[in-house]
């Protein structure tokens, strides 16, 4: 992907590759866990919830956090946080939703202070040759930053992963401010 959409990415691709394994900086690990504590503590109590309510139905959820797989750009120059699962991966199917919100959250958060930084750096990638010149038009990124979210599955999640995956997906939404929907569900 990364590739695809970032060396070789042209204008009518749907999404341009800023980076991977992205996380946010923060001065101290006391900085880290003030801000992200409040919104990993929402998701966090979503999935024990679903966890408690299904039995041992369902795997224990993992803890939240780490880092983000790909921070992208689509047409509108809209910042897109994508959590890439394998379809072998039932639970980091299904629980991926949480998770990609906690990194959507997170972003859109601290959005004003990082969308310079994210310029800076797509001008570095594209003089390194690390991102297509055509990238340049994509900058500066949209303002008011909007913060899209994809969890994206490589392979045929089976039917029961497919119907827990909706579960989580609107139990996200009723936590969530910003909406979400089935189609921040893709199959690659």
């Amino acid at each position: 992907m990364c590739y695809v959409y970032g060396r070789s990415w042209t204008p009518e691709k749907e999404w341009l590759v800023l980076d991977r394994q992205v996380v946010i900086g923060f001065a101290s690990s006391a900085d880290r866990t003030k801000f992200y504590e409040p919104i990993i503590s929402n998701h966090t109590a979503a999935m024990q919830s679903l966890f408690n309510s299904q039995g041992r139905k369902w795997a224990r959820p993992k803890t939240i956090g780490g880092e983000l797989d790909l921070l992208l750009l689509n047409r509108n120059r809209e910042l897109v946080c994508m959590e890439l699962k394998h379809a072998s991966s039932s639970a980091g199917v299904y629980y991926g939703p949480f998770q990609d919100a906690v990194y959507r959250e997170a972003f859109y958060s601290a959005a004003d202070s990082l969308v310079r930084d994210f310029d800076a750096m797509a001008k570095q990638k594209i003089a390194l040759g690390l991102l297509a010149a055509e990238a340049a038009s994509m900058f500066p990124i949209t303002q008011p930053v909007v913060v899209r979210g994809v969890v994206a599955v490589v392979g045929n999640p089976s039917i029961e992963v497919k119907e827990r995956l909706k579960i989580c997906l609107g139990r996200c939404e009723e936590i969530e401010h910003r909406s979400i929907s089935e189609e921040s569900f893709r199959q690659v």
